[in-house]
């Protein structure tokens, strides 16, 4: 249930700020919500412009010329997962947070890129991201709605940009995905963290839809691990990551 303070706002961006600092409030350093004073002096890219070819590539030529390196599979690999580190968490707070429907004519989420090293620095909330309707869901249902809206014409934008494949980004998204919710069950205890954990094991999304996250982590020699290498430690002075399976004893 939402309380009384989050009942009360009169803006649907209002109220997704509030939702944002109930459950998360470091994310607000970089996930903007539209009209407010902390996005009106930032350039944001659509979607569309980010994934123009010549974009792209002068987004990731700065990257690999911050980098160092210029192999583009692990570079484009280590830019998806700050991609999708940035805005899992704020969007999944959102819908955790609120029992109302998605929008599914809201625009995909507008992206900062920093000046000085072509990473994702941040994004831009559009403010009918949330039903105005207020339609009752289920969180399994946003969950699968957010897939199909967000994350899969995501994918395939980066599919089409790059010597990735589509497992290997979901890889990427599942990792992300999967650590957030364990963060987030410890900090809440909300079970329903717990549960949606539990799509990592399921062929098919609750919707009915194959499940693109399904077996992106695994469970070996007891410790929850990702499915497949992403390559970042390839890139100098990047480690691996915690659950990299290269790291797991012969």
């Amino acid at each position: 249930m939402l309380d009384s303070t989050l009942q009360t706002q009169h803006t649907l961006n209002q109220r997704l700020k509030l939702l944002s600092e109930q459950y998360a409030p470091e994310l607000l350093s970089y996930f903007h919500f539209a009209g407010t004073k902390s996005a009106a002096d930032i350039s944001f890219l659509s979607a569309d412009s980010w994934s123009e070819n010549e974009r792209f590539e002068s987004i990731i030529q700065l990257y690999a010329d911050f980098s160092h390196y210029e192999d583009r599979k692990p570079l484009i690999s280590l830019w998806s997962q700050w991609y999708f580190g940035l805005l899992l968490p704020p969007v999944m707070a959102v819908i955790l947070a609120t029992d109302t429907a998605l929008n599914p004519d809201a625009a995909s989420f507008p992206l900062e890129i920093g000046d000085d090293n072509g990473r994702p620095k941040g994004f831009l909330c559009d403010d009918q991201f949330i039903d105005v309707s207020h339609v009752p869901q289920s969180q399994e249902q946003k969950l699968c709605d957010f897939i199909q809206w967000h994350l899969i014409p995501d994918v395939e934008r980066l599919v089409a940009l790059s010597p990735l494949n589509a497992r290997f980004i979901w890889n990427n998204i599942g990792f992300v995905l999967h650590w957030y919710l364990g963060e987030m069950t410890e900090k809440t205890g909300n079970p329903s963290f717990i549960a949606l954990r539990g799509l990592f094991q399921q062929a098919q999304l609750p919707c009915g839809t194959e499940n693109p996250l399904y077996r992106t982590v695994l469970e070996r020699r007891g410790e929850l691990q990702r499915r497949g290498c992403c390559l970042r430690y390839v890139i100098p002075h990047v480690d691996y990551c915690d659950g990299c399976p290269k790291l797991l004893p012969k």
